[in-house]
């Protein structure tokens, strides 16, 4: 029986809405859909909120249990951004053995249950020597499931000693700011490194739910907790588009989405101290399903993409890049349909927010 129920507490609500997770939680999608998973453990006895939690190598030991464990405070994190996702205890992620014959957690021990659980996404926050073998190791296994990601903790010391995981191109790297006066500023003892892809928010505050009442742990610094803020985001957008394409997105398409909403808080452009910048979801409404429906560059945007004339598929293009025209909810262009009112009016509408951010930004 679950110990509580994954409660939004209203001291995080500013986070969420500096972030665009109320944008999807308004919308209807709290991650559902989607199983993600945690690199810690604890008793679920202490804590496994709406029976959400599985553990498929045993109950933990305890280590993060109502007296404030790290495991546990994570978890509570992700769960205040994706509070309907399943999540799965996978602590056995982090063995693993350097060197030519190294040994691999994520491949020997976890990879039956990703793929027998269909997890999407987990989060770690863990250091551990990784050289190029393990890093290897990592990188296949993580493109050969093609939808997985795997979000990690940058570390916290202030200088270029970064978790060394980091090193795997295919690991997501995640740093830390906080919200002040509606304004991000990046933690400055986030580990600074030519690796880190993203930043997130940490100082969420979490609670446990007790016989005596409720205890709560208010703002939780560390990269620890920017990590499964930014997996509980990835959770509530595939959540989306499994809503609307019936599949999560791919590793790629979903670090090209995550680039693609992301804003900068640091130097322009990618820097070592806050990566490509925060993500911010946008309204769901407002996203083009299927410009993440094929790699990056692909030729293809709609699937009766062959039955646009050649003289219009610059245009066209130049529509689905810029979100004015969008395809129908199949996927495809009907590039020989007369247009509804009702699609020339969100077309026009698109075109002309369009405009205003043109206008916004060059006021700024």
């Amino acid at each position: 029986m679950a110990t509580e129920t994954t409660n939004l507490h209203t001291e995080n609500n500013y986070i969420r809405k500096f972030t665009g997770v109320d944008r999807f939680h308004n919308a209807g999608y709290f991650g559902e859909r989607v199983t993600a998973a945690t690199g810690e453990n604890w008793s679920i006895k202490n804590y496994d909120p709406d029976d959400l939690v599985l553990i498929p190598f045993g109950d933990g030991y305890g280590w993060g249990n109502f007296s404030g464990g790290h495991g546990s405070k994570t978890a509570a994190t992700f769960f205040q951004a994706a509070p309907k996702a399943r999540l799965v205890q996978l602590s056995k992620i982090s063995r693993a053995r350097t060197g030519k014959d190294c040994y691999c957690g994520l491949e020997d021990d976890c990879l039956p249950y990703i793929e027998e659980y269909g997890i999407t996404s987990v989060f770690c926050s863990f250091d551990m020597i990784c050289d190029k073998y393990l890093a290897q190791k990592y990188q296949t296994v993580i493109d050969g499931l093609g939808t997985f990601n795997m979000f990690v903790a940058a570390g916290n010391d202030s200088s270029t000693d970064y978790v060394e995981l980091a090193r795997c191109d295919a690991v997501t790297t995640v740093g830390a700011y906080y919200i002040q006066n509606n304004k991000a500023i990046p933690e400055d003892f986030s580990s600074t490194t030519e690796y880190l892809d993203f930043v997130a928010p940490d100082r969420q505050v979490v609670k446990f739910a007790k016989e005596t009442g409720v205890t709560t742990y208010g703002k939780q610094t560390g990269t620890s907790f920017a990590a499964p803020w930014l997996c509980g985001m990835a959770c509530l957008v595939n959540d989306f588009f499994i809503d609307k394409t019936g599949k999560p997105l791919t590793h790629e398409a979903m670090m090209r989405f995550f680039r693609d909403h992301c804003v900068d808080i640091g130097a322009e452009g990618f820097d070592s101290k806050t990566g490509h910048g925060m993500v911010i979801l946008p309204e769901p409404s407002e996203i083009n399903v299927w410009k993440y429906q094929t790699k990056e560059g692909g030729e293809t945007m709609y699937k009766d993409e062959n039955q646009i004339s050649e003289w219009a598929k610059e245009n066209v293009r130049y529509c689905n890049e810029y979100g004015i025209m969008e395809g129908d909810a199949d996927g495809k262009f009907r590039p020989r349909d007369f247009p509804t009112r009702e699609e020339l009016a969100c077309s026009q509408a698109r075109l002309h927010k369009s405009i205003l951010n043109i206008i916004r930004e060059m006021m700024k």
